[in-house]
């Protein structure tokens, strides 16, 4: 790489970690059980048979959510494929049935959108089924133009470099 361009492992402000009524949002892969990936994988609409290996691989470069119950067993997961300056796609987003309904659906998201490496981004892409509509788009998501069969939907913020708010840097911790 040329100029002041540079390296950095990723996620660039490490794990993190919120908590609400004994529930934890964590990014720490290491938390996140892959065998309920995995069964959910399974049992979903989106795909089956997806080797745990694939799993343990999109992991690995994801920016990971996990939703932890009080036992610390995971209930939830979300992801984020991002170059941490401008874009995001969020997928792979599920809360279990017995979770659903609690309120933890929106303060999973929320806690997504305030990642302090996720400031700034532009453009966040989500594909996801008719019925999860409602919730992405009270965070700002809308229909992408010609989607077909469940949604592609987007949230761009074409003024946030107007703002100043879209600049390259991570988190509050980064040091120079």
């Amino acid at each position: 790489m040329t100029g002041d361009a540079h390296i950095r492992n990723l996620p660039p402000g490490g794990h993190r970690d919120w908590t609400r009524d004994g529930f934890t949002v964590t990014t720490d892969p290491a938390r996140i059980d892959l065998t309920v990936l995995h069964a959910w994988f399974d049992e979903s609409r989106q795909t089956t048979k997806m080797p745990l290996e694939t799993i343990r691989l999109m992991v690995a470069g994801s920016l990971n959510f996990g939703l932890l119950n009080p036992a610390g067993e995971t209930v939830g997961y979300a992801r984020l494929v991002t170059d941490y300056a401008t874009f995001a796609y969020l997928g792979d987003v599920f809360i279990l049935a017995r979770y659903r309904g609690k309120g933890l659906g929106g303060w999973f998201f929320q806690t997504i959108f305030d990642h302090p490496d996720c400031q700034g981004l532009r453009r966040w892409l989500l594909m996801c089924g008719a019925d999860n509509v409602p919730l992405y788009e009270k965070f700002g998501f809308e229909k992408a133009d010609g989607s077909k069969g469940g949604y592609a939907l987007h949230r761009t913020d074409t003024q946030i470099y107007v703002r100043g708010e879209g600049k390259i840097g991570h988190g509050e911790d980064e040091q120079h």
